[in-house]
């Protein structure tokens, strides 16, 4: 899948600096990153592109969770492991 030049600048300017991001992931695995960590959730990690959007493990309020980031931005959240 090619992402266009314009897309892999916006999530660029979207990462805050010194933001440490996985490497080797997507423009879309860095963009639901950077949407989890802006709504609390730490320790992001396992990004992988999936049918629903990009799924990750991340810690929040003390708990590890799966999450799946949609296209829209919305985050479903799922207990680890399911």
């Amino acid at each position: 899948m090619k992402i266009p030049a314009a897309a892999m600048l916006t999530a660029l300017l979207l990462v805050p600096s010194g933001m440490v991001l996985a490497q080797g992931a997507t423009a879309t695995e860095k963009d639901a990153q950077s949407t989890l960590e802006k709504a609390g959730y730490q320790q992001v990690r396992d990004l992988k592109a999936s049918p629903k959007g990009v799924a990750a493990t991340a810690t929040k309020d003390g708990r590890t969770v799966s999450v799946v980031v949609d296209p829209t931005g919305h985050i479903k959240e799922m207990p680890a492991g399911k």
